[in-house]
C-alpha cells in the first residue's frame, strides 16, 4: 500500500493535452474558460475562440458597466447566452474570435472584421465600433470617438458547408497560423 504524495497529486498536466467540458447553457463555458487561465493553463490574453453555433452571441451584458470587467462575479452574473463571449474580449483575454456557422445563418456576414471595444463615455457601457447590422440592432454600436479604454479583436466568420466542402480555406489557414497558448 502505497499513498500518492501530494507533490505528485499537483503534477502539471501533460502540456499537450487538454480537458473537454461540456455546457448546456453556452455561457456557462465562461467559467471554465476563466479558470483555465487563472490555473496557467493557457496564456492571460491574445487567445483564439473558435465558435460552432449558429447564432454569434456576440451580444454584450445590458447590465455591465465596463468598469466591471475584472470582476469576474459580476461578468458570471451577467452574462447569458447570447452575450458571453465579448465580455471575455474586453477584459483582454481573446484577442480573435472564430465563428463557423450554417449557412443559413444571416446574423453576420462570412468574412473578416476588425471590431474595437471600449467603455462608452456617455453611459458607462461596453459597446463597440462595428456598423454592422448585427450590433446597430442590438443597440451596441456607437462612433469610436465615443468610446475610451478600447481593445480590438479580429472576428472571422465561416460559413460550416463551405469550410466542410472545401472551398473556403478560411478556418484551416487560421487555425496552422494559431499556435497553442
Amino acid at each position: 500500500f502505497k499513498m500518492e504524495s501530494e507533490a505528485a497529486k499537483r503534477r502539471k498536466p501533460d502540456p499537450n493535452s487538454f480537458e473537454v467540458i461540456v455546457v448546456e447553457d453556452h455561457n456557462e463555458a465562461l467559467e471554465p474558460i476563466y479558470r483555465t487561465i487563472g490555473r496557467r493553463r493557457v496564456n492571460f490574453s491574445g487567445l483564439t475562440l473558435l465558435h460552432f453555433d449558429s447564432h454569434p452571441d456576440l451580444g454584450i451584458p445590458e447590465q455591465l458597466g465596463a468598469d466591471f470587467i475584472n470582476d469576474k462575479h459580476a461578468v458570471f452574473e451577467n452574462i447569458s447566452i447570447e452575450s458571453w463571449i465579448l465580455p471575455a474580449v474586453y477584459a483582454g483575454h481573446i484577442s480573435t474570435v472564430i465563428w463557423v456557422k450554417p449557412n443559413w445563418s444571416n446574423q453576420i456576414d462570412a468574412g473578416e472584421y476588425t471590431i474595437r471595444l471600449g467603455k462608452d463615455s456617455t453611459t458607462g457601457l461596453i459597446r463597440c465600433d462595428s456598423r454592422e447590422s448585427y450590433f446597430v440592432s442590438e443597440s451596441l454600436y456607437v462612433k469610436e470617438s465615443s468610446l475610451v479604454n478600447t481593445r480590438e479583436f479580429v472576428l472571422y466568420v465561416c460559413d460550416f458547408e463551405k469550410v466542410y466542402n472545401g472551398s473556403d480555406n478560411t478556418l484551416s489557414r487560421l487555425l496552422k497560423n494559431t499556435t497553442r497558448n
